[in-house]
Parts: C-alpha cells; sequence; structure tokens
C-alpha cells in the first residue's frame, strides 16, 4: 500500500517534467508523420500524429506548414540573438494552437502558412512567435432541430516583424494575399542573402503607389533599429508611404465598424452581426487597383479542402475559392493603401520600442477593437433588441452591464 501511495504521489512531479518544446522533436514528428504517409497508415494513427505534431508546434494544422512557434517572447528574443534573425511576431484574439481563433489568424494558418513557399521562407529566415491579445468571442446559433453553427465572430490580426531586442521593426495588419506577404517578409531577409545596400524600400507596395502621393503629403520613414544581420550588411531600412489622416473612430467600440476594415472575415461575420442587432457590415464593393490575381498553393488548398469538407476541384469548393480570392485580394488593397501606411507612421513617429504598446494602440486605432473593452464591440448602448436587459447575461460575480 504504502508503495502504491508513493506512485500516485510522484506521477503528477514526472508529469509535471515534460520535456520542453523544441524544433528537433518537431522535425523528429514530422519524419515519422511522413513515414506513416508513405506507409498508409490508417487515419486514426495519422491523426493521432498531427495531433502531437501541433502540440510540438505551438500551431493548429503544423502538419502542412511544418513550422515551430515560441509562446514566449523573451525565449524567442534568445533565439534571434543566437541565429541573428529578426522575430516575426503574431498577435491575434484566441490561439494559434486552437481551431476557434479569429478570422484572419485561421486564414493565414490554412491558407498562407500551409504555402510551401510561404512556409520554407519563414523557416529559413525568421524566429516564429505569437502570442493571444485577448479571447476571441464565439457565437452559437442554434436551431430547433439541434443543428448549429458555432463560430468566432470578430477579431483581427497583426504580425509584426521585430529585432532580435523585441523592437518593432515593421508591421502587417489583417489578411494578405500569398504574394504579397511573402514580398513583405522578403524585405527583412537576413544579411547572407541580401545585397549589400537596401535603400528606400517600399515595404511591398506596387511601385507607382508611393510615386502617386504628392510630395507635400508624403511621409518618409528610416527605421534605425536593425537586426545584427542588418546591421552587418549596412542596411537602411527607409519607406515613402502617403501622410494619412486619422481614422475616425466611434464614440464606442462597434465590432460593425471594425468589420469593415477585413472584406474577407466580414464575408461570413457579416450576416450574423447584422441578425445580432449590430448595424450593416457589408462594406461597398472595394476596386481592386494594383493587386495582382490570387494564387492558392497547392499544399494550401489541399488544407482548405479538407477544411471545407468539400472535395478539392468540386464545384462547391470552387465557388467558395473564387469568393475567398476575391476577398483576399480586396484585403490585400485595403491593408496596403490605408492600414499600413497608418501602421508605419505610428512606427516612425514614436519608435515603437514597446511591441505592446504598439500592439495595443493599433488595435484601439487602427483595427478600431480596443483590447480592454469587454464586450469586444458586440455589445452597442444605441440599440434596442426587446430583450430583458438587451439579452445581456452576465456570471452572477460580475455587476453592471
Amino acid at each position: 500500500m504504502l508503495r502504491i501511495l508513493c506512485l500516485i504521489v510522484f506521477v503528477p512531479a514526472f508529469a509535471a517534467a515534460a520535456p520542453q518544446r523544441s524544433q528537433e522533436r518537431l522535425d523528429a514528428l514530422l519524419t515519422d508523420y511522413d513515414s506513416a504517409i508513405a506507409a498508409r497508415t490508417d487515419a486514426a494513427a495519422l491523426d493521432a500524429r498531427r495531433d502531437a505534431i501541433d502540440r510540438e508546434a505551438g500551431q493548429k494544422d503544423a502538419a502542412w506548414s511544418r513550422l515551430f512557434w515560441h509562446t514566449d517572447l523573451g525565449s524567442a528574443r534568445g533565439e534571434a540573438r543566437r541565429r541573428g534573425r529578426p522575430i516575426l511576431s503574431l498577435r491575434l484574439l484566441g490561439r494559434l494552437d486552437e481551431e476557434m481563433s479569429c478570422a484572419n489568424s485561421r486564414f493565414f494558418r490554412v491558407a498562407l502558412y500551409a504555402d510551401t513557399a510561404i512556409n520554407r521562407h519563414l523557416r529559413d529566415n525568421f524566429v516564429l512567435h505569437w502570442q493571444s491579445v485577448r479571447d476571441v468571442p464565439v457565437m452559437t446559433v442554434q436551431f430547433a432541430d439541434g443543428r448549429q453553427i458555432r463560430r468566432p465572430i470578430t477579431g483581427n490580426s497583426m504580425h509584426l516583424i521585430l529585432t532580435s531586442n523585441g523592437r518593432v521593426l515593421d508591421a502587417l495588419p489583417g489578411m494578405y494575399s500569398p504574394q504579397q506577404f511573402l514580398l513583405a517578409l522578403q524585405r527583412h531577409t537576413p544579411a547572407a542573402v541580401i545585397p549589400t545596400r537596401m535603400p528606400a524600400l517600399d515595404f511591398g507596395l506596387p511601385p507607382a503607389f508611393p510615386r502617386a502621393v504628392p510630395a507635400s503629403d508624403r511621409l518618409t520613414l528610416t527605421t534605425e533599429a536593425r537586426p545584427n544581420a542588418y546591421v552587418a550588411a549596412g542596411v537602411t531600412l527607409q519607406v515613402t508611404m502617403p501622410r494619412m489622416q486619422p481614422f475616425p473612430r466611434p464614440a464606442r467600440p462597434d465590432a460593425a465598424a471594425a468589420g469593415r476594415l477585413a472584406m474577407s472575415k466580414v464575408a461570413f461575420e457579416g450576416p450574423s452581426l447584422r441578425d445580432g442587432g449590430l448595424r450593416d457590415t457589408l462594406p461597398p464593393a472595394v476596386a481592386v487597383v494594383d493587386v495582382p490575381p490570387v494564387v492558392f498553393g497547392a499544399n494550401a488548398l489541399v488544407l482548405m479542402a479538407l477544411k471545407s469538407g468539400e472535395p478539392a476541384g468540386s464545384e462547391a469548393f470552387n465557388g467558395r475559392m473564387t469568393a475567398f480570392r476575391k476577398t483576399v485580394r480586396q484585403d490585400t488593397q485595403i491593408n496596403e493603401r490605408e492600414l499600413r501606411p497608418r501602421v508605419l507612421e505610428m512606427i516612425g513617429r514614436d519608435g515603437a520600442s514597446d511591441p505592446e504598446v504598439f500592439t495595443a494602440r493599433v488595435y484601439r486605432d487602427v483595427f478600431l477593437m480596443p483590447l480592454d473593452d469587454a464586450w469586444a464591440g458586440l455589445n452597442p448602448e444605441d440599440v434596442f433588441t426587446a430583450l430583458p436587459r438587451e439579452g445581456v447575461h452576465q456570471p452572477v460575480a460580475s455587476a453592471g452591464r
């Protein structure tokens, strides 16, 4: 009996000492997974391997992206200094290692990180990190016959490019096409594969766009806080962008207003927000002028077909992809023409030395989603629902509306 009791006492201690996640452990799991695929292992065993890969990688669907993510910025900074690389830090609502994160982070996970060209570039040139800025609201629609629709209902994400000491170097707000995202990342390639001088970068904007801005309305930013690799190459990152007026911010947080800034997510969130009593969220069509057509990689299309539950190449799947390509292209243009200039102006004006403060400002002033709003813009005070307490229910311990 004493021996059994000792086992009961000490088992939790063994569990707490589980090996720390690492790139090497992830590589071993991926090698085993590839062997299992080649051996035509049964579906249940493959599912178990994919779950193990996700846990080790720190990302849902990592069997397709093969990326390792730090969830502690201090750990990412140490790795970045050791390898002489910048950090790509994703900020999102929810968690990257869970299915139900915010819309744009899900779109990146299945449509961009799974793209072979993108994940290869990320593995070779960046240290990856993600951080949840808050929980993501989840909406459940219950039908009388038991059917349900369950989806995250609002949110946005942003990729920060940080120096190895954690200073903000660049920022990519919202959703991007694979081509424009990769182009933006390539501006931050380490010194081993970049020329000795690379002045006046346009950060992925079409070449004609900055020149079309009158000289009096231009803002030139130079980022001096560079990773060691940039310093060694003598690279000064400089960008000329339009000088933008501040966004008109709603008097109160409003998920509908925030939704208009992201076409891909509002395509499915819009009807739900309208039915929930918020204002019309469908913005007018955005005419795409200078963004190339969106092309998804073959590996990403396989994963997207699995997510949709429709066979790749089927009429239904092709229809969804046609609509998704359109909204991603619109998102890319909105981000490059409207959101990113504001974000880069914030970096140039204030230095953005603290990525947490900078992230909170972007969510408040650019995404129109202040992180301190307890209701995430989903409980406007000027909407009447004819429900008791306007349909708001709170835990017993909470007080007030």
